[in-house]
């Protein structure tokens, strides 16, 4: 049996555990919609927030301009200017923290 593309496609929210360079170390982050048209919102751990610098990058490894604007305890990232296709978001503070999401 045969997955229609119409349910491939929905849309979710997406808790991803993401795991710096060590592995024991580990920070949970909430990013959603995934798919994204016009914006992703990340919600993120205050005290990785507080001190990180996020990129967005394309698959080539190319680093995106895109505006980020911290709300709260997230960020809010504008995917307004981004051609459709998947991305990585990079949060950097003390550790690295990776997760990827689409445009649509």
């Amino acid at each position: 049996m045969t997955k229609s593309a119409s349910s491939t496609s929905a849309k979710c929210n997406q808790n991803v555990r993401l795991f710096s360079n060590d592995a024991l170390s580990a920070t949970l982050i909430d990013l959603y919609p995934n798919p994204a048209n016009s914006k992703v919102n990340i919600t993120i751990n205050d005290q990785v927030l507080e001190r990180s610098m996020v990129s967005v990058i394309d698959l080539t490894g190319r680093i995106q301009e895109v505006s980020v604007t911290k709300n709260g305890s997230g960020l809010i990232i504008d995917c307004i200017p981004l051609t459709p296709g998947m991305y990585l978001i990079r949060v950097n503070s003390d550790k690295e923290y990776i997760t990827r999401f689409i445009k649509e």
